[in-house]
């Protein structure tokens, strides 16, 4: 950063010597203490242990001149200390020290022109003789500003930009530096209940020692609503980034991305809505291959009474189009697809009272329906497609508690577009309300997968969760389960519904872990938990780790203390590791108004 960058962004901070023109000013100090221990046993290594000592010192302030939103400053100034130690011997340290100042004009709710600027330096410091000696130094200056424009019948502006300069000497490797120029704009207007939009673009320019720090990049968001009733509105939204390197070698890449997306939305009640979706996605990569894809469709729902209240049938059409390129080959395709859908569902609100603007009810919603398409993909001859699904979800009272449920499951060969085919389902469940003294919530989730594609062959992927905990005066108890599955890619061919797999190919990861806290005094609070995970992949060893935890924290007013401790086993079936880890936090905070 210039000098005179410097000087005029630290010139909020000459307020603070003139306090009695200041309306209001705040200072606050935080010391900050952080110190663990790492103790390591690897048979038939020796034991190792490793502490570690941070220390953070801290001190903000902030006021502001003709009172809140005319004109505000502030400042800080943060430093850090790391030492790092190996067995009584030290390994590393490190200095770290942050300052930055800002000022605000105009800042009010009211007011229809705003500006912020800000700049901020880091500096640190470093040095290791873990291997070898090695000394480093990294600065990082950023500053700008952001101007913001409102009025009342107008649309709201925000400009941005930011500077950043980044300067690391690591020895005895050469330098690098990087330097960044950001810009940010965003527009947004709405009238109520007429039509909202927004757009916004963040472009920046980097440039630097590294060819991935040399390039371009351009965002842009747009987002657009239309509302012709109550329940009638059609929404627009395009997202589009694009990275253009700026450089040749190795670590260039380029990247190109849009999607596009319009819904009109007639109705939303279920048995009465129509709604017509477009999409359009495109993707280009480029580094040591090049890979581009595009993806578009046209889809369109409708809804038709069946006589009676709870009957209906949602009737579906859609227009898709595929197209991928890359060193590995091509695929072209495109594809319609039609399928009603029968839906039956009743909903039911009773005179209780749950919460306030909110009555107990409950729901019963069932459907199913088959799906037809036909595919044609480039190089052969046009296919027909089929597939199906079903649905079901309940929730509503179950005696003194609330219960809810629904599963899906559906099956799709050569549909939508895309060669190939897919059964998929997915379930929940969730159960919660008063149990004695307290409250529980339990939740258990299923997906699971199977299905087969051109790129990949074979694929089946399957997981199971279940969540719950209880709390109850003083006291709180979680616990949490995951189950989840796989097949590798290429693996061959073989008879399964994604839920039971082929023993031999199936790759598992399993995970429990629960724990328990108790508030016991005034800002004391106990804490202990238990982990446990196990993965296992065809041709290598099974890995299990097992970890326990404790610790008690105490905060009074400013005062902060955290104690805690980690114990670790972790065996892959060659070797276990075994590893404790204790850590102390403690922080105190002074500050005052004047």
């Amino acid at each position: 950063m210039t000098g005179r960058a410097l000087r005029l962004a630290a010139w909020p901070l000459l307020a603070l010597l003139v306090p009695g023109t200041a309306s209001a000013f705040d200072w606050v100090a935080r010391v900050g203490l952080l110190y663990n221990q790492n103790d390591t046993w690897a048979a038939p290594a020796p034991k190792m242990t490793q502490p570690r000592l941070d220390v953070d010192l801290r001190l903000d302030l902030r006021g502001d001149i003709g009172g809140p939103g005319i004109f505000g400053y502030g400042g800080s100034v943060d430093y850090r200390r790391t030492t790092t130690e190996l067995n009584g011997r030290r390994t590393a340290l490190a200095d770290t020290l942050t300052y930055s100042v800002d000022a605000s004009v105009l800042q009010h709710r009211q007011s229809p022109v705003g500006l912020t600027v800000f700049a901020r330096r880091s500096d640190g410091r470093f040095e290791s003789s873990l291997a070898q000696q090695i000394v480093g130094d990294r600065v990082t200056d950023t500053w700008g500003g952001t101007l913001r424009l409102a009025g009342a019948g107008t649309p709201g502006v925000d400009l941005g930009y930011a500077h950043t300069e980044y300067d690391e000497l690591i020895a005895p490797a050469p330098p690098h530096t990087r330097t960044g120029d950001s810009f940010s704009a965003r527009i947004s207007h709405s009238t109520s209940g007429a039509f909202g939009i927004g757009a916004s673009y963040r472009g920046e320019r980097s440039d630097g020692t590294w060819v991935a720090d040399q390039f371009d990049s351009h965002e842009a968001d747009f987002t657009g609503s239309v509302f012709f009733g109550p329940d009638k509105d059609l929404v627009v939204v395009d997202r589009y980034y694009r990275r253009i390197p700026t450089a040749s070698g190795l670590g260039r890449f380029a990247l190109d991305t849009n999607t596009f997306r319009a819904t009109l939305r007639l109705g939303r009640a279920p048995g009465e809505s129509t709604s017509v979706a477009y999409s359009d996605q495109r993707s280009r990569t480029e580094a040591t291959t090049s890979a581009e894809s595009s993806a578009n469709s046209l889809r369109y729902n409708q809804d038709f009474r069946l006589g009676g209240p709870h009957a209906f049938l949602r009737a579906i059409a859609d227009v898709s189009a595929t197209e991928q390129h890359s060193t590995a080959g091509s695929l072209r395709s495109r594809g319609a697809t039609v399928g009603p859908e029968l839906f039956w569902r009743r909903a039911i609100v009773t005179d209780r009272k749950l919460d306030p603007g909110v009555r107990e009810s409950s729901l019963l919603e069932l459907s199913a329906g088959p799906r037809a398409g036909v595919l044609a993909v480039e190089g052969a001859r046009p296919r027909w497609g089929h597939g199906g699904v079903a649905r079901v979800r309940a929730n509503g009272p179950w005696r003194s508690h609330q219960l809810g449920a629904q599963y899906e499951v559906s099956y799709g060969s050569d549909l939508f577009g895309l060669p190939g085919w897919a059964l998929d389902q997915q379930g929940s469940a969730t159960l919660g309300g008063a149990a004695g003294t307290g409250r529980f919530n339990l939740q258990a989730t299923l997906l699971a997968r199977r299905g087969w594609n051109q790129v990949l062959g074979d694929e089946a992927t399957r997981s199971f969760s279940l969540l719950g905990n209880y709390a109850w005066r003083r006291y709180s108890v979680f616990l949490q389960g995951t189950v989840s599955s796989g097949v590798l890619p290429g693996t061959g061919a073989f008879v399964g519904d994604g839920i039971v797999l082929p023993i031999g190919l199936s790759t598992q990861s399993t995970s429990a872990s629960g724990g328990a806290s108790v508030n016991l005094v005034s800002g004391l609070t106990a804490r202990a938990g238990g982990t446990f995970s196990h993965t296992f992949l065809p041709g290598q060893p099974d890995l299990a780790i097992r970890e326990g935890t404790a610790g008690l924290a105490y905060r009074y007013g400013a005062f902060e203390l955290t104690l805690d401790e980690r114990l670790t086993r972790t065996e892959d079936g060659r070797a276990s590791v075994t590893q404790n880890t204790f850590f102390v936090r403690v922080s105190r905070a002074i500050g005052s108004r004047i």
